[in-house]
């Protein structure tokens, strides 16, 4: 009966010791979109007036990196100068300045970025094109590009997105399709 007693007591440690560690791997993910970033300016000049400013809210693993980069690129490619950054209340960009303003963010357990919607509740989208992007695995579940579409639904025009990893060349489409209407 003792051994029977040591097996149940050694077996309920180690169901306590992963219940831990699932929380601290699910908190390290609900992080990455509550943490406000530094801001970390990037500008790509582009060769006619046209500009366009990118704000996102980085992935753990670059794949909202690389979306918002090939994003970026594209608009470049199509005259724009584009400044790239992640939203903080440390900015202090004047939106009627740009032409376009974007908004992405990586989406973990079903939730987009806090600092981004806070950017977006503060900052007057009235009579500005807006684009909204969205990264996940899952296409299909789409309530966190709404929540954003809802955020910029001030703006003249929203247009929004979601992609996942590896879809570079769907995003890149998808402005060229936005900026040509």
């Amino acid at each position: 009966m003792k051994r029977m007693g040591k097996i149940i007591l050694i077996i309920l440690g180690i169901l306590a010791v992963l219940f831990i560690v699932a929380m601290l791997f699910f908190k390290s993910y609900l992080n990455l979109n509550t943490k406000e970033l530094s801001p970390n300016e990037k500008i790509l000049n582009g060769d006619t007036d046209k500009k366009a400013l990118v704000l996102y809210q980085k992935s753990k693993h670059d794949t909202a990196t690389n979306i918002t980069m090939a994003l970026a690129e594209e608009l470049n490619k199509n005259g724009y100068t584009v400044v790239i950054n992640h939203p903080s209340s440390k900015l202090n960009y004047n939106v009627d300045d740009y032409d376009l303003l974007v908004f992405g963010s990586a989406v973990y357990m079903g939730t987009v970025s806090e600092p981004l919607q806070k950017y977006m509740d503060n900052v007057p989208l009235e009579g500005k094109d807006v684009i909204v992007y969205s990264v996940g695995g899952s296409l299909d579940e789409k309530q966190e590009l709404e929540l954003l579409k809802g955020k910029a639904s001030r703006a003249k025009s929203v247009e929004g997105i979601k992609v996942s990893k590896g879809q570079e060349d769907v995003m890149k489409s998808f402005i060229e399709k936005c900026i040509n209407k």
